[in-house]
């Protein structure tokens, strides 16, 4: 009898399918496990033609007697609030959380069974530190990762579009992002961002992509005079308490165009150059550009 049973229980045992083999990172920042070969940005369209096992999270739970929400209203400036929608795939060995924005794959969070950061990072190489953790990142590529130094297993990962901060600042002290800022009409200057990949969250204010230092997505928010040109513009970087070494990366991407950083107090950093007549300045976590009618 006890021999019967144990065969019926094998005999059940093979009709499981087998467990996965542990996930593979690979060698460089990008989606992996049942992911592989899918990017961000992607139309979700596609995503689920390539991955059909994904299921949609609704944002509340559906019941019968609740009313459809409201459309979202619109923006000041016409524009409408983006439209954000989230997708799971649960396997053996990982669990994958897909976030996308207005149709398209914006970011991932993967949590992956039996791995440690260890074999990521022997994988993609070492990380950058910081206060909250780790951050990988690939700046040609505009991808990085991230893990939260008070992660518990399972490993989390964070894969996420991303610019790198000297793009964002031109090496010509009137642009932003390549687009011609200072003197230039603001409601102008707003367009042509718009057709960036920013978020157009105000009149003339925009979420940014998370840059390699930022710990969340910068905003930028430009000021006009009477006229309606733009004479400041302020870039909050996101930084949330850097370490040394990523505040020292920032400052020169920074002193790199608006010259010599001198501190004026435990909090504030002056720039210094002579010309053009540029002013620029960092204070808790926000850089702060305006036109000046004097040089240093």
């Amino acid at each position: 009898m006890i021999m019967l049973v144990c065969a019926v229980s094998a005999a059940c045992r093979t009709d499981r399918p087998a467990p996965q083999p542990p996930i593979e990172f690979g060698s460089t920042v990008h989606l992996f496990g049942a992911l592989e070969g899918i990017s961000l940005g992607m139309p979700m369209p596609d995503v689920l033609a390539k991955v059909p096992t994904l299921k949609h999270v609704p944002k509340t739970p559906p019941s019968s007697d609740a009313l459809p929400p409201p459309p979202p209203p619109p923006r000041r400036n016409g524009y409408v609030f983006p439209v954000f929608t989230s997708f799971e795939l649960k396997t053996s060995n990982a669990t994958y959380t897909l976030n996308a924005l207005d149709g398209r794959l914006s970011s991932v969070e993967i949590e992956v069974q039996n791995r440690a950061p260890d074999a990521l990072w022997k994988a993609w190489g070492a990380p950058t530190r910081t206060k909250e953790g780790f951050i990988k990142y690939d700046r040609d590529r505009g991808i990085r990762a991230t893990i939260s130094e008070y992660a518990v297993p399972p490993l989390t990962v964070t894969v996420e579009n991303m610019m790198p901060l000297a793009k964002l600042i031109d090496p010509d002290p009137t642009r932003f992002a390549g687009a011609l800022v200072l003197g230039r009409n603001a409601d102008e200057a707003a367009r042509e961002l718009a057709r960036g990949p920013f978020d157009h969250i105000g009149e003339h204010e925009f979420q940014l992509l998370p840059t390699e230092y930022s710990v969340g997505p910068p905003s930028f928010r430009m000021f006009s005079d009477a006229n309606g040109s733009v004479d400041g513009w302020e870039l909050t970087d996101v930084l949330d308490q850097p370490t040394d070494e990523t505040l020292k990366d920032v400052m020169a991407v920074y002193s790199n165009v608006f010259g010599r950083a001198v501190s004026e107090g435990e909090r504030y950093v002056e720039f210094r150059r002579l010309s053009p007549f540029v002013r620029a300045s960092r204070r808790d976590g926000s850089l702060a550009v305006s036109k000046q009618a004097w040089a240093y």
